[in-house]
């Protein structure tokens, strides 16, 4: 049997064209899958925005339902002498601060050299801290201002050493690392052939201890010296905590200064004004997910709709969030959101009137802390919209499952696209197979006629 080396050769028929049309008819099949995997992944992606506008929603309601929130302090101060920054624990009041000496450092400085990278002898310098010698080492090797200087910042004895120039030479400065008495340099020893070399310019006695008041560049230390309503505080340093409670005081200057430390409702009223702001975006978020647009004018075909709209989840979702804010709060206080300004608009967002607000805040603001935050027995608002969240949020929560159920409804998807092409490639090779077969026995067949129209026109002639 003669073969065909080109489909439609034999037969002169387009059976490749013919074939391309069969491929494209079978693959027809593969787009309602496709489809199907599209509007899926749509789904998705709406999830995805849905969840974020949620857990903002989240983000806002456990602001609220932070008792933290609504105890919050703020503190004021007149006069000059310090700062006052208050933290939750700090406790309502007025405070007379009358601060009458600051905390300083001790220092001193040595005796110019003419050239800070000249070696100046080995040696030991030992240093008196607040009691306690701590000694350096210093190699002879090693031994420039410079040299001297870096030693002694390793070794970290609360001492910090540094190099400077007055005009003349070249003088190494110590100063204790930290303010107070306790932190004072009191006596610096040096031994060695370092000794002839490294002067201090300040007093000393003959064990090397620093005589305050003496001539020279000893800075003694001392202490801050403060009082808070007339009772006297002491401080190494002139940052003072626990003088007042919950209050750090930053001592600035010699003088006095009234500390007021009073409850700060603004950290309450934002946190109340950002979940109105979060609420508002979700049902924003919510409404473009379940938009619809049946528009028949000529610049729109057909309509188009939200990848949500008529979502069973988000119906469920929707529910919850609407049965906490329309149930209100059990207690004796407020028990509507529209007490305290908020209202519920028409389309579901919130609507808030900020003199109602501020009102409620004057006038009962711890009402309007119970409201939101409750307690065992009654829980507020803010603590029941947190356990809806935390529902629909959580690994297994509602929106959870409902993006785990897609995903495995696209796996069952994909396997179903390969089984379809691979059937559809089985398909096209039965075609194919055909064809060949086809063309074949056209072929012959024009043959045999050509042969039978040839001994026709013999016989005849």
């Amino acid at each position: 049997m003669s073969t065909i080396s080109s489909l439609g050769v034999g037969s002169g028929l387009d059976l490749n064209g013919l074939l391309d049309e069969l491929e494209a008819a079978e693959r027809k099949k593969l787009e309602p899958i496709v489809q199907q995997q599209e509007k899926h992944q749509t789904t998705i992606s709406a999830y995805g925005q849905l969840e974020g506008a949620l857990g903002e929603l989240h983000a806002s309601v456990a602001v609220l339902n932070d008792p933290a929130t609504f105890e919050a302090v703020s503190s004021n101060v007149n006069g000059d002498s310090v700062q006052a920054a208050a933290s939750a624990d700090a406790v309502p009041g007025r405070y007379q601060v009358n601060v009458t000496q600051l905390a300083q450092a001790s220092s001193v400085a040595t005796v110019g050299v003419a050239d800070a990278g000249e070696p100046l002898g080995g040696g030991t310098i030992t240093f008196t801290i607040g009691g306690v010698e701590h000694g350096v080492t210093i190699s002879e090797e090693e031994s420039s201002l410079a040299d001297i200087c870096d030693a002694i910042n390793a070794e970290d004895i609360g001492v910090t050493a540094s190099i400077i120039y007055d005009g003349e030479g070249y003088r190494l400065s110590l100063v204790s690392s930290e303010t107070g008495e306790d932190a004072a340099i009191t006596g610096i020893q040096v031994e060695g052939d370092l000794a002839g070399r490294l002067v201090m310019d300040a007093e000393q006695d003959q064990n090397g201890a620093f005589i305050e008041g003496g001539t020279g560049t000893y800075v003694a230390a001392q202490n801050a010296l403060l009082t808070v309503n007339g009772v006297a505080i002491t401080s190494q340093s002139n940052m003072v905590e626990g003088a007042i409670q919950g209050v750090t005081l930053s001592l600035e200057e010699v003088g006095s200064s009234t500390v007021t430390v009073q409850q700060d409702t603004d950290v309450a009223k934002q946190a109340i004004v950002a979940f109105v702001d979060s609420y508002n975006a979700l049902r924003a978020t919510i409404g473009h997910l379940t938009s619809f647009d049946a528009s028949d004018s000529d610049e729109k075909e057909g309509s188009t709709e939200g990848a949500l709209l008529g979502n069973s989840t988000l119906r469920s979702i929707e529910s919850q969030l609407r049965s906490v804010m329309n149930a209100g709060v059990e207690g004796d206080g407020y028990n509507w959101l529209f007490e305290i300004g908020i209202t519920l608009n028409v389309d579901g967002t919130l609507r808030l009137d900020e003199a109602k607000l501020d009102e409620a805040i004057a006038n009962d603001f711890s009402g309007v802390q119970a409201f939101f935050v409750g307690d065992a027995e009654n829980p507020g608002l803010a603590q029941q919209l947190d356990d809806a969240l935390e529902a629909i949020l959580a690994d297994g929560g509602t929106l959870d499952l409902a993006v785990s159920s897609l995903e495995s409804q696209l796996e069952r998807l994909d396997q179903q696209y390969i089984r379809t092409e691979q059937q559809i490639e089985r398909t096209m090779e039965r075609y194919r197979a055909q064809f060949v077969q086809l063309d074949l026995m056209v072929a012959e067949m024009n043959q045999t006629s050509q042969y039978l129209t040839e001994q026709f026109a013999m016989m005849n002639a």
